[in-house]
């Protein structure tokens, strides 16, 4: 019996042994899949911290020919750390770069993950490396139209605060004269102004006048479905109204930051607030074709890998609404629906839509602003100049559109 019992311990044992020395590759398998994953995840943050890193550094640097590449290396280096968010990460070597040559701006990184559990087998860390590049030029011909509210409620600090962020948007996008940048800028309340020196156009029309009856320039809507298209200006022109008032002029697209900023200095705060004339015209002058054809053709611009783009900023709900061709109807819920129509082709041609809401306090106009934008950051909730002026920042930013390469 006594000789069983130690037959059955030593079994006992030697399971225990066989069951241990499984137990290690196995822990070590699980480790290594367990780890694998979780490095893989890390990789992924950090590849994404380092592209913001180096399109950081690279639109700095592309905004302020001075800066060296020390001090770009320092941008690149603290958008990467604000990103990467890495408590288990050890950074060994950072290095930025900027070929003159090929034009590109290169991060190459390397450093060590720490293991979950590989490191009770004494393997600590997994090590990875990264690199990311960035064109140091535009991706091609960039295009926007500033359509903005010049309302009798943006009157005193609000115009003010207007004028400045747009001017600091200009001064980014126009910096130089390489033409790779054009801006046209549209005010517009109850109604756009075209430009008295048009009228005798074959694009506008002007109804016949009285004695004393005035065109100071503005502009109302040809009837649906043509008040939202850019087309068919020589059969059916845009209907001029008399005796009413409108903003300034449309300035029509130029790369001369001395031609625009003016105008925009010059922008005033009076009237009604009608969205869709704004943003139809905004269209119109991005296009090569009458009323205003400084800009390129759709063609032309999608084959130099080119952006059209409307900044639309408004501080308030539509308070008026087309009678054709009068915009003299109080019907926001017909000027929504307009407003919306007019966002959704836009959407469909491939403009991309930049919508601030300035200080607004209706629900509805929130909504309406925030479906126009174009969805991947183009809505802004401005409720303040400084915001305002981060809105316009951010935009010009954006538009300065340096694509990553790799």
């Amino acid at each position: 019996m006594e000789l069983f019992k130690r037959f059955g311990r030593a079994r006992e044992g030697n399971i225990a042994i066989m069951f241990g020395l499984f137990l290690v590759p196995m822990l070590a398998g699980a480790g290594i899949a367990i780890d694998f994953v979780r490095a893989n995840a890390v990789r992924s943050a950090l590849v994404e911290a380092a592209d913001s890193g180096v399109l950081a550094a690279a639109r700095a640097r592309l905004l302020d020919g001075s800066l060296t590449e020390t001090q770009a290396s320092a941008i690149a280096r603290r958008y990467f750390d604000a990103n990467q968010g890495g408590a288990d990460v050890e950074i060994d070597s950072f290095s930025f770069q900027f070929d003159e040559d090929a034009e590109r701006y290169t991060l190459n990184i390397t450093g060590r993950v720490r293991t979950a559990i590989l490191g009770v087998i004494g393997n600590d860390f997994v090590p990875l490396s990264i690199r990311s590049s960035a064109n140091a030029s535009t991706p091609g011909p960039v295009e926007v139209a500033l359509v903005l509210d010049n309302t009798g409620s943006m009157s005193g600090d609000k115009i003010n605060a207007l004028r400045k962020s747009a001017r600091d948007l200009v001064d980014i996008l126009l910096k130089d004269d390489s033409g790779d940048f054009k801006v046209a800028l549209v005010p517009f309340a109850q109604y756009v102004n075209v430009g008295t020196a048009n009228a005798s156009e074959t694009w506008v029309t002007l109804p016949p006048g009285a004695v004393g009856d005035v065109w100071n320039g503005c502009v109302g809507s040809r009837n649906f479905p043509a008040n939202i298209d850019d087309g068919l200006f020589l059969s059916n022109p845009a209907p001029g109204v008399l005796n009413v008032d409108c903003p300034q002029a449309i300035n029509p697209l130029t790369a001369e930051r001395t031609e625009i900023i003016p105008k925009i200095n010059n922008m005033g705060a009076a009237g009604s607030t009608y969205i869709p004339g704004g943003l139809t015209w905004g269209r119109r002058v991005l296009s090569n074709a009458e009323p205003f054809t400084e800009g390129l053709t759709s063609a032309q611009s999608a084959s130099q890998n080119g952006l059209k783009a409307i900044v639309l900023l408004t501080d308030g709900a539509n308070t008026r609404a087309p009678s054709y061709p009068a915009h003299d109807v109080k019907d926001q819920a017909a000027a929504d629906t307009l407003t919306d129509e007019m966002c959704r082709d836009l959407a469909q041609d491939d403009f991309r839509i930049y919508a601030i809401a300035f200080e607004v306090s209706d629900p509805t106009t929130e909504a309406l602003m925030r479906n126009c934008a174009t969805e991947d950051g183009g809505y802004f909730d401005a409720d303040s100049p400084t915001l305002l002026a981060a809105a316009f920042s951010a935009i010009a930013t954006d538009l300065v559109n340096l694509a990553l390469s790799e």
